[in-house]
């Protein structure tokens, strides 16, 4: 085969060939580097969750039991157990470490992703998310493997594959259950009665079998209310920005430390910002459904990703915490909207891969200079956090606007 016979069957090669080499050579390089194998320096930093908590909470958890509520570390909801437990089973099996079991697990979640994605490309015609899925997952690093949210993203790329209202309703149902956040699909609902009514019993169906099974199999499943609700400001969180500028003018009064599993800020008025965030959070929700109605006129296919997309940008923007790996809870709602063929959020995902790489800029590169209060720390995570609120402007005015914005190449 001749050069240019070589070039004519790349040209004519099926994406699915593309995406298959691409995931390939991208997860391997993650999987190496999460590992070891190849040079890490921030490997320990990265891998803290898994080797530190993970590890000891799956003994726990299959001895029938659930962490105690005095381990202020555990604050998942209990489906989040299969996560753990399920790595842990594999290791006994293998005869393999946990936290390699742990990872190859996360490895499989991604690969069932991106071939979910790779079905509803092939169904709407556009290919962008996928590729725009195998892209940014390396930029957000090797982390993603030491922790769980890839599970999630397999029961969000099921639901908006699903045809049937029930079955995604299942899927997103089972995704709130592990994690929460999955919750948001079901704002993406068209709002006919039927649809809505069989979509949120998928849900609830779907939750509730879930967390019922296993807080049958195992004890003590509420024990991580306590800590959830007693969290402050996370020093990356949109909220915690003024007090970081605080701490650094006035470090005697306003200061960050260890507090419920991640680094809080502290001092005069935090607690009653932190407080304000959840209402904060609600009127921004509601404010998104009541435009939602109002251009209900022009609501698209798309629609049923873009206002779950957009619902979590606005989670992400008032929490009071924003943990690093949230964005895989991003990447793979934007992945699933770029498969669209009459999407609105081509700017907002370009801006959105510029908040992936603040991110790994900020953690786990520059986060000890954050903790020490270094100013370059505080630049970066400032820089990520008004990027991401960029984004979210962004694509909530692509949400309503009726002008076509698509990946026309893809």
């Amino acid at each position: 085969m001749d050069l240019t016979s070589f070039r004519q069957y790349l040209v004519r090669a099926p994406r699915e060939l593309y995406a298959a080499a691409g995931w390939l050579i991208t997860r391997v390089a993650l999987y190496l580097a999460a590992t070891g194998h190849i040079p890490n320096p921030w490997r320990v930093q990265e891998n803290t969750d898994v080797s530190a908590f993970y590890t000891g909470w799956s003994q726990i958890l299959r001895n029938g039991h659930f962490p105690p509520s005095s381990d202020v570390f555990w604050q998942y909801p209990p489906a989040a157990a299969w996560a753990m437990l399920i790595p842990r089973y594999l290791a006994d099996w293998t005869g393999i470490d946990y936290v390699p079991a742990f990872m190859r697990f996360m490895l499989l979640a991604d690969l069932v992703t991106t071939v979910l994605l790779v079905l509803l490309a092939r169904r709407n015609g556009r290919w962008a998310g996928v590729f725009f899925w195998l892209g940014v997952i390396p930029l957000i690093g090797p982390m993603v493997l030491a922790r769980f949210d890839l599970l999630t993203a397999v029961f969000v790329a099921a639901f908006c594959l699903s045809r049937s209202p029930f079955v995604a309703g299942l899927f997103g149902g089972v995704g709130a259950a592990v994690k929460v956040w999955p919750g948001v699909l079901v704002l993406g609902v068209p709002l006919d009665r039927r649809q809505l009514i069989r979509s949120v019993a998928g849900f609830v169906t779907g939750a509730a079998v879930v967390t019922a099974v296993t807080m049958v199999l195992m004890s003590g499943g509420t024990g991580f209310l306590h800590a959830e609700k007693s969290r402050g400001l996370e020093i990356e969180s949109v909220a915690a920005f003024p007090f970081l500028l605080l701490e650094h003018t006035n470090p005697d009064r306003w200061s960050s430390g260890l507090s419920y599993g991640s680094i809080e800020v502290s001092g005069p008025g935090v607690q009653a910002v932190a407080a304000c965030m959840v209402f904060v959070t609600a009127a921004a929700l509601i404010a998104l459904m009541a435009s939602v109605w109002k251009f209900r006129s022009r609501r698209r296919d798309s629609w049923a990703v873009e206002v779950p997309l957009v619902a979590l940008l606005i989670l992400l923007v008032t929490s009071r915490v924003l943990s690093p790996q949230y964005m895989v809870w991003a990447a793979v709602l934007m992945a699933a909207c770029l498969c669209y063929p009459d999407h609105r959020q081509k700017r907002a995902a370009r801006y959105l891969v510029a908040v992936f790489i603040l991110t790994t800029l900020d953690f786990p590169i520059g986060f000890p200079d954050l903790v020490n209060g270094d100013p370059s720390g505080i630049e970066i995570v400032s820089l990520r956090n008004a990027a991401l609120v960029v984004v979210l402007v962004v694509a909530w005015y692509g949400l309503l606007s009726g002008r076509s914005d698509d990946f026309q190449s893809a």
